[in-house]
């Protein structure tokens, strides 16, 4: 018998199961890491961690060729792949699909491409996309779980609503399995059905997200029109959306337009979205942000509310009821909002506790002390995180007019990290001294613009406090 010789890499000895496991979370964090607003500084092609696998050598191809369930996520680019997107799809399915499996094997039975991520959607011209999602829709890609859809990156102008409603047909096949999608558009986005009508055909869905261009940005218009599902009378009170889990709502305008053209907008109340934990919505959403304020079925975690008004002639939402099992609240450009619920919340009887709350952001908020306090170490023990940025701080009384107020930062047993950028309330003498008295024990990073002495940059090194910028660098 021929002895074999030992592999010289410790990693050729490691069980099949445990490889192929390395390259499934490598394959999932790459599909995390999918191109938004803030991602044009990336090479625009990625290498993709199983077809980095493939190549590294015969052994690792052909078991990678076997594995039909590593080839699950297909991603086309409009400037990468252009007119190859079919045949590359088609490559892409027979992979998945197992098709180059060992003889005498089965394909898994449920092998196929299960998640599809189209990109820079603008360099399909209109009508060779049309044809590529019919394309795509005849490769059997009939039971996707996640789909994302982008036009960012710039690019020649499109026909954006027909390559939408092109792109929504393609995925009516999937609708009973489609638990995730994704919409970046920079384009000003204008959906014409309410959100419970389109969760009424995509009654899968836990995880949804569209981005469009802001209202005061000049950009084109696109229309989601409602001819790519099933024909209905008008609109009607439909299902609650009961697999919902995470919603992101930042841009688009919602409009209904019924048979005698009348146009209203939709609502969408917290009943329609009963077991939500995580929402981020901007002022241009279906108007939900009140109505979820009191959102009393104790599932929502998460929110994320942007560009905000107060609404005075609304009663007080019952924040008693909401509150209290926010993991994280972030407030941004709604310094009136942050003044109802903050008075609000200071005037219920008894304290309103945060005890769940790990991160709070109130970027743009006019503080007062009182607000604060709201969230020292008795009512906020957890609080980690929080963001202070581009605050002022209001005056005690009217005659003081535009001098600024200081104010002190409460006990914060667990804080680890202070953002204060562009604010005029405090001062690095405060900091330090809010430091030297013990209330931010646990304080490991400040990042803020505020300059600092040569001694007060010592004591913050002596506390192993890393002092950062905001474009993230350390201080020495």
């Amino acid at each position: 018998m021929t002895r074999q010789p030992a592999p010289r890499c410790p990693i050729a000895r490691l069980p099949t199961e445990l490889l192929l496991q390395i390259v499934r979370i490598a394959r999932d964090d790459h599909d995390a890491d999918i191109q938004t607003y803030s991602t044009s500084w990336r090479p625009r092609s990625r290498q993709n961690p199983v077809l980095a696998f493939s190549h590294v050598c015969r052994a690792w191809r052909q078991l990678a060729e076997t594995t039909g369930e590593l080839w699950s996520s297909l991603y086309l680019d409009g400037e990468i792949d252009g007119a190859a997107s079919e045949a590359k799809a088609l490559w892409w399915q027979h992979r998945a699909a197992g098709g180059v499996a060992r003889e005498g094997t089965e394909p898994a039975r449920d092998g196929g491409i299960r998640s599809i991520f189209i990109t820079r959607a603008q360099d399909y011209a209109t009508d060779d996309f049309a044809y590529l999602c019919e394309s795509l829709d005849l490769v059997q890609l009939v039971r996707l779980r996640r789909a994302h859809i982008s036009w960012m990156g710039g690019g020649p102008p499109v026909d954006e609503h027909r390559q939408l409603q092109s792109f929504f047909r393609f995925l009516l096949s999937s609708a009973p399995t489609l638990t995730s999608l994704s919409l970046h558009t920079p384009s000003h986005l204008r959906i014409l059905f309410s959100l419970p009508r389109f969760g009424a055909t995509f009654s899968a869905l836990t995880d949804l997200e569209v981005r469009s261009c802001k209202i005061s940005s000049p950009a084109s218009d696109a229309y989601l029109l409602p001819a790519f599902l099933p024909r209905y009378s008008g609109e009607t009170d439909w299902a609650p959306l009961t697999s919902l889990r995470r919603l992101i709502l930042v841009g688009p305008i919602w409009r209904l337009r019924f048979r005698d053209g009348t146009v209203a907008s939709p609502t969408l109340s917290s009943a329609d979205v009963p077991c939500l934990e995580y929402a981020q919505l901007s002022s241009t959403t279906p108007p939900v942000h009140w109505d979820i304020l009191s959102h009393s079925n104790g599932t929502l975690r998460h929110l994320a509310l942007e560009d905000h008004f107060d609404h005075p002639t609304l009663p007080n939402p019952d924040t008693a009821a909401s509150f209290p099992n926010l993991v994280s609240l972030k407030l941004t450009r709604s310094a009136p909002l942050v003044t109802r619920l903050f008075d609000l919340a200071v005037s219920l009887p008894g304290a309103l506790a945060f005890e769940n709350l790990i991160e709070l952001a109130l970027p743009g908020a006019r503080l007062q002390q009182k607000y604060l306090n709201l969230f020292g170490g008795d009512l906020a023990p957890h609080l980690r995180t929080l963001d202070l940025s581009d605050t002022t701080a209001a005056p005690l009384h009217p005659l003081n007019g535009d001098r600024p107020v200081s104010l002190n930062l409460p006990h914060l047993p667990a804080l680890e990290t202070l953002l204060a950028y562009r604010v005029d309330w405090t001062s690095p003498a405060l900091i330090l001294e809010t430091m030297e008295n013990g209330h931010l024990p646990r304080l490991s990073a400040l990042g803020t613009d505020l300059t600092f002495s040569l001694l007060g940059e010592w004591k913050m090194r002596d506390r192993r406090i890393a002092l950062v910028s905001e474009e993230g660098d350390v201080y020495d």
